[in-house]
């Protein structure tokens, strides 16, 4: 999901689960939601290109699951 639609599913009370994780194979992170599609599904963060985005810094994307609105994540390792 991009974004702005994970902006507003938030605010709907349709996310829930922030998490970091280690991006597999690549040298970076991902951002995964529980996402309400009628049940609760498992969703990547989608960059403007369509693929999955991909942060360098864990740093980076803690700010923007602050910037969606979450208090608290979970970061893994594995």
């Amino acid at each position: 999901m991009k974004l702005v639609e994970s902006k507003v599913l938030f605010s709907a009370g349709g996310l829930k689960s922030p998490r970091a994780v280690r991006a597999p194979m690549i040298d970076g992170w991902l951002l995964q939601f529980e996402v309400n599609r009628g049940r609760w599904v498992t969703e990547s963060l989608i960059a403007k290109s369509g693929k999955v985005r991909i942060f360098k810094r864990v740093e980076a994307a803690i700010s923007v699951l602050d910037d969606i609105g979450f208090s608290d994540i979970t970061i893994s390792f594995k």
